[in-house]
């Protein structure tokens, strides 16, 4: 049982690999048969370029021949008595003919103004020289006539000689063009197979592909099938998700755009957002911030993240911006998922609280005292301006923890801190360090006005020692650095300073000399 559902599985794999390797060997069947064809052509355009040559070839040996018998024909007449103007009018069919041999053996232009090449055969080429040899030899026979009519006519022996060339230039011509002709008779012959092969060659590509043309649109309806199904999941999926998609083109025009966006910009329906600008539903600021972005994408060819705040309702968004290419890897558009981070935003901004502020108290703890003092201590040598802190103890809360309890100690801690709040600014860093050390820093607090304000938080605790009617003081050992930004230091060094001069107090405390 397993093994057949194992079967039903694979089979619409095998089926898809095999209709693949079908497309592929169809393919390539109409591939080798298109370049056989394209041989095919070639191979006939060059049988008939060499057809065209030896149809010339015909055509220039009968005019040789033309040529040669007009030659014979004067040469007799001269012979007998009735022409006395040989040596001027018939040696120029004798020259004509040396000249139409000398195109075929290496090439040339004709009267006519077609162009004849060379002879490459070697058969060929010994006619067309043999040709010549005795055409010249008739030149020079003539020539050694030397015009004097008396002396060939009763020559019987200058005739014979003469006719006898004649014969063997005609033989020669003869068996040039029946060279000539049988090359002409295969190249037809051969130009008639290559002929039916195109045609059986095309034929074939012509049933292959009218067969593949079937194939690719039962694909092709599939293929939109199956997409369409995909566009449907796709859009499901999109759509039912809490996060803010949408697409823009290089424009910043709205080319698609999930429900949940269109519900937070207060639309219904791609009619009321296609072809509409990001800047047709967000403020000038929001504009420019997402023109920055969209462009860095365009430029960069890279995703990236980015926060931001919304406006329009005041949540926290995570913009994840991703380019869209087409087939030639262009970027087109980009894709916009926003997830509203709003929660996540504030549970981080508590654990920053919590790990910055000291539970008890609600001041800052060492931690934040350090991160907010090293920004302070930064500002202070870029302005070259000095800065105060007051280092203080708790005095007495060891003895309230265990004679009072821990309770008690923690109150006493409580007191102290809310002291501190009053006697100092918003703007100031007031903070717990220690069991029952506090330390400030006053921001912009001159050493005249740091005295004002140490009053202010010794009035203070004597105030609430007053209203409380407890069984302990509330007394702070206070010890004041200062930081010279034209000698600086560490806050650890800074820290050091304040706690001697804050231990120097406690001591004139204890022998009652303060």
């Amino acid at each position: 049982m397993k093994q057949g559902q194992g079967t039903m599985t694979e089979k619409p794999e095998r089926r898809k690999m095999r209709s693949r390797m079908q497309w592929y060997r169809m393919s390539l069947g109409v591939l080798l048969l298109g370049l056989l064809s394209i041989a095919l052509i070639f191979w006939i355009n060059t049988i008939w370029k060499k057809q065209i040559q030896d149809f010339l070839l015909a055509d220039a040996i009968t005019d040789i021949r033309a040529d040669i018998d007009a030659y014979h024909l004067d040469f007799e007449e001269h012979i007998r008595g009735r022409l006395n103007v040989f040596a001027r009018h018939s040696m120029g069919h004798l020259e004509s003919a040396l000249k139409t041999v000398d195109i075929l053996l290496y090439g040339g232009r004709r009267e006519q103004g077609v162009f004849i090449e060379p002879l490459r055969d070697d058969k060929l080429r010994a006619h067309a020289e043999a040709l010549k040899s005795l055409i010249s030899e008739m030149g020079k026979t003539a020539r050694e006539a030397g015009g004097k009519r008396e002396s060939y006519m009763s020559s019987a022996q200058l005739e014979e000689r003469f006719d006898g060339l004649i014969d063997q230039v005609v033989e020669t011509s003869w068996l040039l063009e029946k060279a000539v002709e049988r090359d002409i008779t295969h190249d037809l012959a051969q130009f008639s197979r290559l002929f039916w092969g195109i045609i059986l060659v095309w034929t074939c590509i012509i049933v292959i592909y009218t067969a593949g043309l079937g194939i690719i649109e039962k694909k092709r309806k599939k293929t939109a099938q199956e997409l369409t199904q995909s566009q449907e999941r796709y859009r499901s999926l999109v759509d039912s998700t809490e996060d803010s998609i949408y697409l823009v083109d290089r424009e910043y025009r709205y080319l698609s755009m999930n429900y949940r966006h269109q519900a937070r910009l207060g639309l219904s329906g791609e009619a009321f957002f296609l072809g509409h600008a990001y800047s047709d539903f967000h403020s000038r600021d929001e504009i420019q911030a997402f023109v920055n972005n969209v462009e860095k994408v365009f430029h960069t060819g890279e995703s990236f993240q980015n926060e931001h705040k919304s406006k329009r309702d005041d949540r926290y968004f995570l913009q994840t911006l991703s380019p869209v290419r087409d087939s030639d890897g262009k970027i087109t558009a980009v894709t916009v998922v926003s997830k509203d981070i709003t929660d996540r935003k504030k549970m981080e901004e508590e654990l920053r609280a919590l790990s910055l502020t000291d539970e008890l108290t609600g001041l800052y703890n060492r931690r934040g005292f350090f991160a907010l003092t090293e920004q302070q201590l930064r500002i202070a040598n870029r302005l070259k301006k000095g800065i105060f802190m007051l280092y203080a103890d708790l005095d007495g809360l060891k003895s309230v923890n265990d004679s009072l309890g821990h309770q008690e100690g923690d109150q006493m801690l409580i007191e102290t801190a809310a002291a501190l709040k009053e006697s100092f600014r918003e703007a100031d860093i007031v903070a717990r360090i220690g069991g029952d050390e506090f330390v400030v820093l006053p921001i912009g607090t001159h050493e005249v006005g740091f005295d004002i304000v140490s009053k202010r938080l010794q009035k203070n605790l004597d105030i609430r020692n007053e209203l409380k009617k407890i069984g302990y003081t509330l007394s702070l050992s206070i010890g004041i650095a200062h930081y010279d930004p034209e000698k600086p230091c560490t806050i650890d060094e800074l820290l050091a300073q304040a706690d001697r001069a804050m231990y120097e107090q406690k001591k004139k405390k204890q022998s009652g000399t303060d």
